[in-house]
């Protein structure tokens, strides 16, 4: 029989065999992803960097696939991507205390002080400065990514550069507004 696809369509599979995509990098994105269905609890540092790698990095080395960047800019796309992440946490701190879920490692605020500073951001903002000073450590964090990743810019095509270029930036601007007032994260 006769497709009635499109010839432009195409499954992930046949787009990853095609670019050389390797399928483990879309199965850690689907770990990263199951790990936030429930209660989500972060203990160290390594363990923040590992699911930003599995969320956010394995999308950016399929993109670099993709779009044939040579393989040598890999390690820039996961700093980008971490980055990129971190930001996204830190600014997402009540939200996501508010769903049970808490990204910031507890060796550098207490889980228990940290739902308890959103609960009381309001009321009591004094409470949240141990919450406030993790969210500067995480944007401090975030900015040694950013600046690794834009030391690999030179990897992407030229068509691409700019808008993922703008995209850190951009990202980069969200953790400023954060950085200038950390209790926004709290809100």
């Amino acid at each position: 029989g006769t497709s009635t696809r499109s010839p432009i369509v195409c499954s992930f599979r046949e787009l990853a065999a095609s670019k050389g995509v390797p399928l483990m990098y879309a199965f850690e994105l689907i770990e990263g992803v199951r790990s936030d269905l429930g209660r989500v609890r972060v203990e160290t540092s390594e363990e923040l960097v590992r699911y930003a790698f599995r969320v956010a990095s394995t999308v950016g080395l399929m993109m670099c696939r993709i779009l044939e960047v040579d393989s040598e800019g890999d390690p820039f796309a996961v700093d980008l991507g971490i980055g990129m992440q971190l930001t996204n946490i830190a600014r997402d701190v009540a939200e996501d205390a508010a769903n049970d879920r808490v990204y910031v490692p507890a060796e550098w605020v207490d889980h228990a002080t940290l739902l308890d500073s959103v609960r009381a951001a309001r009321s009591a903002p004094e409470a949240t400065l141990p919450v406030q000073r993790a969210v500067e450590q995480m944007l401090s964090l975030a900015d040694e990514y950013y600046e690794s990743a834009e030391l690999g810019m030179h990897f992407l095509p030229a068509r691409v550069r700019g808008g993922i270029r703008s995209a850190a930036w951009n990202y980069r601007a969200i953790g400023a507004v954060v950085r200038r007032d950390p209790a926004l994260a709290l809100q």
